[in-house]
């Protein structure tokens, strides 16, 4: 896996607000599990861990709910693609089994923040720059 570090860059901003707000937020989980893993989850309770679970949940639930809330209002041309992607990773952190999650924390917050990481790169960078361009097209014209 590459070297990445959860720390926001204003370069990833799409200048919507909202999406923004949301985004870094998305960093903000993947901050709090990588600095779990540079301790080696050394102490961690599984109160932490399920409070953990439980805020990445809400996160992908809301934010991909809103995402395509705007995209449907901009009629975002590739919008079942891009809810296709945002289904597959709903999925996967759904599926996060909890009792292996605390009987194996530091393995399993790794794949998570793995998980993570390639949802920056493969749909944060690419696919919701996309929505940049059509969004301003749309809301300017």
């Amino acid at each position: 896996m590459i070297n990445f570090k959860f720390d926001w860059d204003p370069l990833l901003e799409l200048n919507i607000p909202r999406i923004d707000q949301q985004h870094k937020k998305f960093f903000e989980i993947g901050r709090s599990i990588e600095q779990l893993l540079l301790i080696r989850c050394a102490g961690v309770t599984d109160k932490v861990l399920l409070n953990l679970l439980y805020e990445l949940r809400d996160f992908v639930t809301y934010h991909f709910y809103d995402e395509e809330v705007i995209m449907e209002q901009i009629q975002y041309p590739n919008i079942e693609k891009h809810k296709a992607e945002h289904r597959a990773f709903t999925q996967y952190i759904n599926k996060i089994d909890y009792t292996k999650l605390c009987e194996n924390p530091y393995e399993e917050l790794s794949h998570i923040e793995e998980h993570m990481v390639e949802l920056v790169f493969s749909h944060l960078v690419h696919e919701d720059q996309k929505i940049v361009s059509y969004y301003f097209e749309v809301v300017n014209a």
